[in-house]
């Protein structure tokens, strides 16, 4: 049986399966991972501004495990516990 390396730092973390990426949602109550997030995994939040608790304001922060389509973000992740302890991305602007 194959673990799934996300659930160790992300316990209650939601796994959705979509095409080209699996992605694990951080839970509100849940906050960030406190603990670096394994290689090939990418810590992402949405385009909505960041805020404070995740999901305010359609605020979204997940884990995913392929990184077509992000971009290096530098915000300070609306000030959310454990921003700091690793380096995110954002969904790429999608022009219209």
């Amino acid at each position: 049986m194959r673990i799934d390396p996300i659930l160790a730092i992300l316990p209650k973390a939601r796994r959705v399966k979509r095409p080209g990426a699996t992605m694990w949602y951080c839970r509100t109550n849940e906050g960030l991972p406190g603990r670096a997030r394994p290689d090939g995994y990418y810590l992402v939040h949405n385009q909505v501004t960041p805020q404070r608790p995740l999901g305010k304001n359609g605020f979204r922060a997940w884990v995913q495990d392929n990184a077509d389509g992000l971009a290096e973000c530098g915000c300070d992740f609306g000030k959310n516990k454990n921003a700091k302890v690793n380096r995110h991305y954002r969904v790429r602007s999608i022009s219209p």
